[in-house]
């Protein structure tokens, strides 16, 4: 029994020498580190909702139902739900007021396609008309740029977070990146004829 308990405690000792010698051990996060976690969770969610809205409204063979005007209405429900989740958080310092600053541009790059879904909303499919669709969202929502400026806040933010050692942040962060190689890879390989086609079938 002796024998089983000090090697229990030769591994416990082990262990933690390992965990300060990799900097594996953080402290509690901060308040301003907790707020930016959750402006990027919510901007996380926004993104996936109105990025997967735009993907289903191009895509030929989705099993969503509707018209331009029907996903337009869908977009601006969740832009409003976005707006109210911001507003029940507060910038306490430097950290949030970056993932702030971030959920305030992806609000800006989905404002502007909204506007364009708007725009487009209610009027008849011709080649001429989806054409300059596609060169209005290219003009003002570009996925892999739209997604590459973000990818490049988020690395600053990182860097931000770890120097602060704020773990939880830290997570969340690589979290959203993930998911936003994943989407932007996903864009990338979608062609523009698809696209159109997609596009004609919700236009009506």
């Amino acid at each position: 029994m002796n024998i089983v308990t000090m090697a229990q405690k030769r591994f416990a000792a082990v262990a933690l020498s390992i965990i300060a010698a990799h900097g594996f051990a953080y402290g509690s996060p901060s308040e301003d580190g907790k707020i930016a976690a959750e402006y990027i969770k919510v901007a996380g969610n926004y993104l996936a909702k109105q990025d997967q809205q735009i993907s289903d409204c191009f895509n030929p063979n989705s099993k969503t139902v509707g018209l331009l005007s029907d996903f337009c209405k869908i977009l601006l429900s969740n832009s409003d739900e976005f707006i109210r989740k911001l507003n029940s958080l507060e910038a306490q310092g430097s950290l949030s007021r970056k993932g702030l600053e971030l959920c305030q541009e992806i609000r800006t790059y989905f404002n502007a396609a909204i506007g364009v879904f708007k725009q487009y909303s209610g009027k008849q499919a011709t080649a001429d008309l989806v054409k300059s669709f596609n060169d209005d969202m290219e003009r003002v929502f570009s996925p892999e740029s739209a997604f590459n400026n973000i990818l490049a806040r988020l690395d600053i933010l990182c860097d931000q977070a770890e120097a602060a050692e704020e773990q939880e942040l830290i997570n969340v962060i690589y979290q959203l990146k993930g998911m936003l190689q994943k989407r932007k890879n996903e864009w990338s390989k979608k062609s523009k004829t698809v696209l159109g086609i997609g596009l004609i079938k919700r236009m009506g």
